[in-house]
């Protein structure tokens, strides 16, 4: 699987407008590369394909949570408490049918949680609804679980970059921690999570952008000379 600094170079490498020109930094490439590729996975998602692709769908490993009360997402007085990540999550992609979650599980992956929302879980309590389910969503950027636990498993497709420490948690009983090479790695060599059969589509989408954004050259122009540059 190809890193976000191998896609940019591969970007960059397809016209001499690009691999020269010194006003468009590896950010800018960056910046379109995302845009691009959330487009194309959020239509794919929409039509419900690609959901158990292992190359699409990142892994948070040992998500820390901490035990919080209920009426802190929801306007509901509960005695009971329930459980938030202790970190702010990236952007979740979204779709017609919620947030691209793969899974959020319990660290033995014993336990998978069923997506809900606060006003429908507050909802089942207000009807004296048996909770023996685990529920989980999202609220202002962090996870919630309705099982008091000390972590998670969850896989999602993100649409930004994931920092280190979500990726490479150090300190979690469930598992030895990551290398110091890990931890401080660059986020221009993490994996980029996308559509294998589609990766040739993106680099051509973001080529074709940056020409016509930063040099006025139309599609056709650009496919022209995508072909000169290859010869």
């Amino acid at each position: 699987m190809e890193t976000y600094r191998q896609i940019i170079s591969d970007v960059r490498g397809m016209n001499k407008l690009l691999s020269s020109d010194n006003l468009i930094n590896d950010r800018t490439v960056l910046r379109e590369i995302i845009t691009a590729a959330n487009m194309i996975v959020g239509q794919s998602l929409e039509k419900r394909k690609y959901w158990q692709s292992s190359s699409l769908f990142t892994p948070f490993p040992c998500l820390e949570m901490e035990e919080v009360p209920l009426s802190e997402c929801c306007e509901y007085t509960n005695p009971c408490t329930i459980a938030r990540s202790k970190q702010l999550l990236p952007k979740i992609g979204e779709g017609l049918f919620g947030e691209a979650i793969q899974s959020v599980l319990s660290i033995d992956r014993k336990i998978k949680f069923i997506p809900i929302t606060p006003n429908s879980y507050t909802d089942l309590l207000k009807l004296n609804q048996k909770r023996n389910k685990p529920y989980y969503w999202i609220f202002e950027g962090r996870l919630y679980i309705t099982k008091p636990v000390h972590a998670v498993y969850m896989t999602a497709f993100s649409t930004e970059p994931i920092p280190n420490s979500l990726l490479y948690p150090t300190g979690c009983d469930c598992k030895p921690d990551p290398s110091l090479t890990l931890i401080c790695q660059n986020p221009l060599d993490q994996q980029f999570k996308f559509i294998d059969n589609r990766l040739f589509d993106l680099k051509q989408m973001v080529y074709k952008n940056l020409l016509s954004i930063y040099f006025n050259v139309s599609a056709d122009q650009t496919s022209n000379q995508h072909d000169e540059t290859s010869k």
